[in-house]
C-alpha cells in the first residue's frame, strides 16, 4: 500500500506543497493559469476547540472530551467564494445539525451526560470514556484546486471506535465542489477507473480474474468504481474508501494512489 491510513493527515498536515506541475500544465495548454495567482487570499488560521465532561483531564483513561481542529480563511468575510468553501467545510467538519463548534461541543456534553444517567447504568455508574476527535485541514491551495481533508475519529460507546477520512476538492475562482466529472470526460474517466482498478488489485493481492465479493468486497456488480472520496496530493491522486463503503469493518478503509505520470494527458 502507497500510503497508509495512519500518516495520511499527519504525514500531509505539515506539507502545504505545489500541485506536480505536469498535471497543472495540462490545464495551463488549454485556457491559462492566471499569473496574478494570489495565495496570500486563501490564508487561514488553525482553531481549535476543546470540550470535556466536567472539565475532566483529557489525558486520564476515563475522561469523555470532544476536540476540533480545523481551519478558518481569514479574509472571507465579504468573500463570496470564501463564504460558500467555509459552509462547505463546516457541513464536513461539523455535521448538518451543529451550526458551529460550540453547538457541537454542547450537544456531545448533552448526549453524554443524557446515557450516563441511562436507567439501566444506575445514573452516575456509566463510566466508559466517549471521545470524539475532530482534525481538518487544507492539503494543497494552488491556483486551479484546493484539496481539503477532515479525519474525524470518534467512540460514542458502541462495539468499537470510528475513524473516517473526508477528502474534498473546490475550485477556487468559484467556490464550486469538484467532482470526478469535473476534471476528467467521460472516456478518460473510464480509462482512469480501469487504472485505478490495476492499483487496486495489486495493492490489496486479488487477482485479475477475482471477483471482488468473493475477496469481501461490495462493488455493485463486482464491477470497480472509483471513490468519490479523493484529493490531489503531492505524489498524484489519492482515493480513499472508509470502512463501509465497499467492504466490512472487519477489512478496514482501503486507498489508492495514482501518479500522475501516468494520468497526466487524462485531465479535462
Amino acid at each position: 500500500m502507497v500510503l497508509r491510513k495512519i500518516n495520511i493527515l499527519r504525514a500531509l498536515s505539515i506539507l502545504v506543497f505545489v500541485l506536480s506541475a505536469i498535471v497543472l500544465s495540462s490545464c495551463e495548454s488549454e485556457g491559462g493559469v492566471d499569473s496574478d495567482f494570489n495565495a496570500e487570499h486563501y490564508h487561514f488560521e488553525v482553531k481549535e476547540v476543546l470540550c470535556s465532561y466536567k472539565d475532566c483531564d483529557i489525558n486520564e483513561g476515563d475522561c469523555s472530551y470532544i476536540s476540533i481542529n480545523y481551519p478558518q480563511f481569514t479574509h472571507q468575510l465579504g468573500d463570496e467564494v470564501l463564504s460558500k468553501i467555509t459552509e462547505s467545510i463546516d457541513r464536513i467538519i461539523l455535521g448538518e445539525e451543529a451550526g458551529n463548534p460550540k453547538e457541537l461541543c454542547d450537544q456531545f456534553i448533552l448526549d453524554y451526560d443524557s446515557f450516563k444517567k441511562d436507567s439501566i447504568f444506575l445514573d452516575d455508574d456509566y463510566s466508559i470514556a466517549w471521545y470524539d476527535i475532530r482534525e481538518a485541514e487544507w492539503l494543497s491551495i494552488q491556483k486551479r484546486v484546493l484539496s481539503f481533508s477532515c479525519n474525524i475519529n470518534s467512540f460514542y460507546g458502541g462495539a468499537h471506535p470510528n475513524e473516517y477520512i473526508y477528502l474534498r476538492n473546490f475550485d477556487p475562482q468559484t467556490g464550486d465542489s469538484l467532482g470526478l466529472t469535473m476534471i476528467f470526460n467521460e472516456a478518460s474517466l473510464k480509462e482512469v477507473t480501469k487504472i485505478g482498478e490495476n492499483i487496486f488489485r495489486k495493492n490489496y493481492d486479488i487477482g485479475t480474474k477475482t471477483s471482488f465479493d468473493s475477496m469481501g468486497y461490495w462493488f455493485e456488480n463486482n464491477v470497480f468504481e472509483l471513490s468519490t472520496n479523493f484529493a490531489f496530493t503531492d505524489q498524484g491522486l489519492l482515493f480513499y474508501f472508509n470502512s463501509y463503503d465497499i467492504a466490512p469493518y472487519s477489512m478496514g478503509p482501503s486507498e489508492i494512489l495514482i501518479p500522475y505520470s501516468i494520468i497526466m494527458h487524462l485531465f479535462k
